[in-house]
């Protein structure tokens, strides 16, 4: 029998997923949880700790997309969201390679430094001339961030993401719904919940 873990700090009880046949280190996920609420808006160090705890922890999981996914909708990561856990992983690839000395000079909001890591993870040279520059300094936003890039031109001008549309089902005044409605209905959420368009969608099978 495997022992359930609890997190010291939440009190949250780890399961076992039964949902498939896949393993997962429960004792690890909860250690990697633990670190994350200690070190998480802390100093960059702190924060490409966490990203290359996360990264290893999500290089460990069996099928890794899906086992990725089903460890923050179980509730097994609680302290940060998976979107969080990514950015993080990103900060932490792109940071650890990148000279301490350049550090000092980073602003210290973590949506700066995943902004900074996105838009210099291809030219990594030009964050190091920007910081010389003064064209990003540790009160520098993510906004400041942006334009910097666009203004190197490593984000484009007219880089905006499109309008998403969604559809709801018409369901006659009075009238209830069938049940492929509700099907239906409960898809278009999702897609809601993900930020995910049908001509999204649609694209993604018509490539």
């Amino acid at each position: 029998m495997i022992k359930k873990p609890k997190l010291e700090s939440t009190g949250i009880a780890l399961k076992v997923m039964k949902k498939d046949t896949r393993e997962y280190d429960l004792e690890q996920i909860a250690l990697v949880n633990r670190k994350i609420e200690a070190r998480f808006k802390k100093a960059l160090d702190d924060l490409i700790a966490i990203g290359d705890d996360l990264a290893d922890l999500k290089a460990s999981l069996v099928e890794e997309r899906i086992g990725w996914y089903a460890v923050f909708a179980e509730g097994h990561i609680s302290c940060i969201s998976r979107s969080q856990a990514d950015k993080l992983i990103e900060i932490s690839r792109f940071f650890g390679v990148v000279p301490n000395g350049t550090n000092a000079s980073l602003p210290k909001a973590w949506t700066t430094l995943y902004e900074i890591a996105r838009s210099f993870k291809d030219k990594p040279e030009l964050l190091e001339a920007s910081l010389k520059n003064g064209g990003i300094t540790a009160t520098s936003t993510k906004a400041d961030v942006k334009q910097v890039a666009t203004d190197l031109g490593l984000l484009s001008r007219t880089n905006k993401k499109p309008t998403l549309h969604y559809y709801r089902v018409q369901i006659p005044e009075g009238g209830a719904k069938s049940p492929i409605a509700e099907r239906i209905e409960s898809v278009i959420d999702l897609m809601m919940h993900l930020n995910v368009s049908i001509e999204e969608l649609a694209g993604h099978f018509s490539e």
